[in-house]
């Protein structure tokens, strides 16, 4: 049947996994044809060095499919993923720049290289892509820490404070954020905030804690700045149970909310490609591009359940935290360090920036009827 490849490097993967499959197709062909068409036909016949290129070209290509499809994932945020992923990419090939086995590619991989760098720069230059990372409790300020030095870090932190600060300014004019979180964390989100009580209590240091609630030595004239560093510092592993902790830190989930809902990339992945192509076949090859990008929201929001959901809330949350958690994913490595290992299942639908966009807004009518017949 023909197939319409939505990459080259699943193409020459699935090349490679059939190579004897393929020698044998081209030479049957070719056997049938006769004269100048015989010879044209005989040519395709690939070399063991040609296919020793393919696999090589295969390796590379490895790493910028494993990095896109960071992007391209519907099972959460992906926004915090971005630069690690970036930088995971142009140091994998830059290392191969200089590596005999692949001196064939080397002006392609330079090429690449510096087409990566230069995304990469424009993309640091973007508050959003910072603040998520400093939204990720795996990673926080580590990143940035370990690749751009101590002085871009403190500018980063510097303009994320401010970003901090209005935001704290909007949701407490008043400035009573601290009192009120200390003395409601027990009624108001219950796992979550309890944990954080028991934390408290547990504390060998009371002296941390005013009768109130507050620091003592938190500056009244920038009360925010103790949970802004609160989080950012702190050592608990907040990636293990971060929605319990979501109640502890109300102007950072504020901020995730905004920020972590923004798209990676607006270039759909591979597998999303070949999803489409699913939709339109031979007897649907007239539907214009906007019915087709319809019909693809609606299969995601069918398969994802997304229409008719029960409205999610920290308790639910908790619970699905504490059924799908394996101990064994730790978050102590960084995702720069584990770029290659990071991919989605073989079966799921992966969805570029606008579809995910669709989803979210199909997730927020299906709460407004729901709330219309209560």
């Amino acid at each position: 049947m023909p197939v319409r490849w939505s990459s080259t490097y699943l193409m020459l993967l699935c090349a490679d996994k059939l190579k004897e499959a393929v020698d044998t197709f081209v030479y049957e062909i070719a056997h049938l044809e006769k004269g100048e068409k015989h010879v044209a036909l005989d040519r395709l016949q690939l070399s063991n060095n040609e296919w020793d290129r393919v696999r090589k070209l295969v390796d590379l290509l490895t790493h910028s499919d494993n990095a896109q499809h960071t992007f391209s994932s519907d099972s959460g945020p992906t926004l915090h993923l971005a630069l690690p992923a970036h930088k995971a990419l142009h140091r994998s090939w830059t290392i191969q720049i200089e590596h005999i086995k692949y001196n064939e590619f080397k002006h392609a991989l330079e090429v690449g290289t510096s087409k990566i760098a230069g995304y990469y720069d424009r993309t640091a230059d973007s508050e959003v892509y910072i603040f998520a990372m400093f939204l990720d409790p795996s990673q926080k300020k580590s990143h940035i820490q370990r690749y751009w030095g101590e002085e871009l870090l403190q500018q980063a932190l510097k303009h994320a404070e401010t970003i901090y600060a209005t935001r704290y300014k909007k949701l407490y004019p008043d400035g009573s954020i601290m009192t009120q979180i200390k003395r409601t964390t027990s009624v108001t989100s219950a796992a979550g905030h309890v944990k954080c009580l028991i934390d408290r209590e547990l504390s060998d240091d009371e002296d941390d804690l005013s009768e109130t609630g507050i620091s003592d030595n938190i500056d009244p004239m920038k009360p925010w700045l103790h949970d802004f560093h609160g989080y950012l510092d702190s050592v608990d592993d907040l990636g293990n149970c971060s929605i319990l902790n979501a109640g502890c830190y109300p102007v950072w989930t504020s901020l995730a909310r905004d920020y972590l809902a923004v798209m990676t990339s607006s270039v759909l992945s591979d597998r999303a490609f070949s999803s489409t192509g699913i939709t339109i076949s031979k007897q649907r090859n007239r539907l214009k591009a906007d019915v087709v990008e319809a019909l693809q929201f609606l299969k995601c929001a069918i398969c994802c359940d997304l229409l008719f959901r029960e409205s999610p809330s920290l308790l639910t949350e908790a619970d699905v935290v504490d059924e799908t958690y394996e101990p064994s994913q730790s978050f102590e490595t960084p995702w720069d360090d584990l770029i290659e290992d990071i991919s989605d299942g073989d079966d799921a639908e992966i969805l570029g920036g606008g579809m995910m966009t669709m989803c979210m807004f199909l997730q927020l009518c299906s709460n407004s009827m729901q709330s219309q017949f209560k």
